[in-house]
């Protein structure tokens, strides 16, 4: 998974997540600290914002690769 989505420029943001379960992802470094978000609402935040600051529609969303 993290293989496909580094090749296809797909961020993964980890909501609400155990200390071990981080931990875990950040030791195999399968992701960086900038991934995990406190709650749904904070990771989803991000997200809007990701897709607010492409100022894309969805006819050209698919030109703007690093918010999908």
């Amino acid at each position: 998974l993290q293989k496909y989505c580094s090749n296809h420029a797909i961020t993964v943001v980890y909501a609400g997540a155990s200390t071990q379960i981080r931990n875990v992802l950040l030791k195999n470094e399968i992701t960086g600290g900038e991934s995990f978000y406190s709650s749904t609402e904070s990771a989803l935040e991000f997200c809007e914002n990701q897709l607010l600051g492409c100022g894309t529609s969805f006819d050209t969303a698919s030109t703007c690769q690093h918010c999908w």
